[in-house]
Parts: C-alpha cells; sequence; structure tokens
C-alpha cells in the first residue's frame, strides 16, 4: 500500500478516534465546581444540580442508649421543580454500607424517606407524604420516630402516619451527613435548603404547631435551647466553605470548592442503572452505534496499514482494542461528576466496534 494511503487512513482512524473519545468524556462539558452557594437575602444556601454538602467525617449524630424516646429530623426547604427520573436526595446518611441507614429524597412533588431494614429482599423501608413538595414555597418538615413508628409533619400539620417503621438500628444514627445528593452523586436535588435541626426525642404535635409558628414570625425557625436540639444548622454564614453547628461542636458541614464523589462506583452492573425509559434505550443505541465507525476503520487500518489479511483475526483485535478504549473511558468516568461508569456502557461500546469491524471484513472490497 502507498504511503499517501497510509497517511490518510491513519489520519481517518485518529480522527475518529478523537471524536469518540470526546463524545464519551465531554458530551455536557466537564463541570467540577460544586453548585452551593449561599443566599444573600436571608438564611440558607442553594444546592445546584451539581452541588452537596457534607459532614467531613462519619459522626454519630443520634445515640440510641440515650434516645429512649425517639427522635425528630427537622428540615426547612424551598424544592425547585423536580427534573429528574429517580430520587433526587435532599438528605442522607453514609456510612459505607448501601442502602444507606436514613435518607429525605424528592420524587416528583413527592416527600420519600427511605430507611435500612433488617427484613425484605431490598434491605429497606420505604414510605412518605404524597404532593406535599411545592416548587418555589418554603416547608418546614418535620420526621416523628418514637421507634415503633413514624409520623411526617408539613407546615406544623400531620401529613402522613403513623407508620409502623423502626426508624434506627441498635447502633443508633451513625454517618457521613450528605445534603443535596447521594454518596455515589447519582440523585441530585435542586433547592434551597434554609436550617436543619435533630432532636434526640420525638416531638409531640403541639411542639410541632409551636415551632411552625416561630417559623412563620421569625421567617426561619428560632433556634432551640441547647438542651432541646442536639444538632442545629442555620446557615446563617453568608459565606465561606463552612456551615457551622449552632449546637455541637466538631459536627460542622463542609462546603467544598469542587464537587467530591463520597462513594466512587466503577462499571455499574445493568440490573442496577435499567429503567423503562426512552432515554435509557437511547443511551443503549448511541452506545451501540456510537463505536461502529470506530469498529470499521480499527479494522480497516490493521488490514490495509497493518497488513493483517486474517479477518478472523483482524475482527478480534478490532473488538479487543474497542474494549480497551471503551474500558479507559468507563474508568476515567468515575473521576467525572457529570459521567457515569457503567458496565453497560462497555458492553455496547465493544458489541457496536465489533459490529463495525465485523462489516468492514466482511465487506466485498476488502474480503
Amino acid at each position: 500500500m502507498k504511503l499517501p494511503q497510509k497517511l490518510l487512513l491513519t489520519t481517518a482512524l485518529a480522527a475518529v478516534l478523537f471524536i469518540t473519545l470526546m463524545a464519551g468524556l465531554k458530551p455536557k462539558g466537564y463541570r467540577f465546581r460544586n453548585d452551593v452557594t449561599w443566599l444573600q437575602h436571608k438564611s440558607g444556601i442553594h444546592i445546584g444540580p451539581i452541588g452537596e454538602a457534607y459532614s467531613r467525617d462519619s459522626l454519630q449524630w443520634i445515640n440510641q442508649k440515650t434516645c429512649d424516646s425517639g427522635f425528630t429530623i427537622e428540615i426547612s426547604i424551598e424544592a425547585e421543580r423536580y427534573q429528574g427520573r429517580g430520587l433526587a436526595e435532599i438528605l442522607g446518611f453514609w456510612d459505607g454500607a448501601s442502602p444507606e441507614p436514613l435518607m429525605m429524597a424528592q420524587w416528583r412533588n413527592h416527600l420519600i424517606v427511605r430507611v435500612r431494614a433488617s427484613y425484605g429482599k431490598k434491605g429497606y423501608r420505604e414510605f412518605g407524604a404524597d404532593s406535599i413538595l411545592k416548587s418555589g414555597k418554603e416547608q418546614l418538615i418535620q420526621i416523628v420516630s418514637d421507634h415503633a413508628k413514624v409520623s411526617i409533619y408539613d407546615n406544623g400539620a400531620l401529613v402522613d402516619g403513623p407508620i409502623h417503621c423502626p426508624m434506627m438500628s441498635q447502633n443508633g444514627l451513625r454517618g457521613k451527613l450528605i445534603l443535596g445528593n447521594s454518596a455515589t452523586a447519582g440523585e441530585p436535588w435542586s433547592g434551597e435548603l434554609l436550617e436543619i435541626a435533630f432532636y434526640q426525642r420525638a416531638l409531640s404535635s403541639k411542639e410541632i404547631a409551636f415551632r411552625f409558628s416561630q417559623w412563620v414570625l421569625t421567617g426561619s425557625a428560632a433556634l432551640p435551647p441547647a438542651t432541646d436540639a442536639v444538632h442545629f444548622f442555620q446557615f446563617k454564614e453568608a459565606g465561606g466553605w463552612v456551615a457551622h453547628n449552632c449546637v455541637a461542636n466538631g459536627f460542622d458541614l463542609q462546603i467544598p470548592r469542587l464537587f467530591h464523589i463520597v462513594k466512587k462506583r466503577v462499571l455499574v452492573g445493568p440490573w442496577d442503572d435499567f429503567t423503562w425509559s426512552y432515554s435509557y434505550f437511547s443511551d443503549v443505541g448511541i452506545n451501540l452505534f456510537g463505536f461502529m465507525p470506530l469498529g470499521f476503520c480499527m479494522a480497516l487500518f490493521l488490514f490495509k496499514v497493518g497488513e493483517l489479511r486474517n479477518w478472523k483475526k483482524t475482527l478480534f483485535l478490532t473488538v479487543f482494542i474497542c474494549f480497551c478504549i471503551s474500558l479507559s473511558i468507563e474508568l476515567i468516568q468515575v473521576y467525572i461528576p457529570t459521567r457515569d461508569s457503567q458496565l453497560s456502557d462497555l458492553i455496547c461500546n465493544t458489541l457496536g466496534g465489533g459490529a463495525g469491524g465485523f462489516l468492514m471484513t466482511q465487506w466485498p472490497r476488502f474480503s
């Protein structure tokens, strides 16, 4: 084969490879900045789609031994319009195991609460309140547990409960507190977070109503006495990289400049990310057909420039190279917040590259 033709094929392969890498690594742009900003007109923080705040360490937030009368989680939020397809995690605890000990999330306009359970196939119990999250409106939500049952209050009124479900294990409530996303960065939530409080007892309905009246009069819940709330974040700092706990020292929240994935997931299996949705099957098609040009050009390069005349060896080497390129892309995506490392992508890319290589090896002109 003449040198100009070899240079042309090499250039064509390099161009296709470059386009494939750019499509795999940067279709939405690199976004590493943590999308959390302080509110200027009131106390609180705004959390965007690629944003989160979290405690530096895994801590004991509620101690089961001293929590005989249950506990209460109080959170003041202003949710934005739901735009996801799965759970958008508002608040969660991560202790290194899955499922999480406890999490609060938004799905459409529903509030979802999920707690780890020692029974059931899924390993968790899920409940919540339907149609209580109102886009663009401030809300005071309290989840009250007395060990045997749980009640959910919205703006001082009972909206769901009592639900018979223990919300805490024998070890209490322990883990890294994460706001605005899950530990794996796969369930982003957007909205304003105005206040969070943890009580090491179950508040009564009268106390819930009183807290709401305080919240209405002051614009945010008044600071509870130190003997009442064990943790309280009021987000009054209006700047900086730390949200201080007003009650307990050492339990502050970090707001880093760069978005950080707490638990990086490598090659998530199809059984975990599969959904019956147009976007999922669209991604499958893009991954299949997106690698076909690379497979075709790679096989043509090996056949013409590499002078590998055995079509079976050409096809095998093409599939192997496409597999290695796709694997490299998926491993790099682990460290890019806007990307997901998925085994299904690797499989589809490899099959697409193999299909492109097979078409080239069976092309009458080159057979």
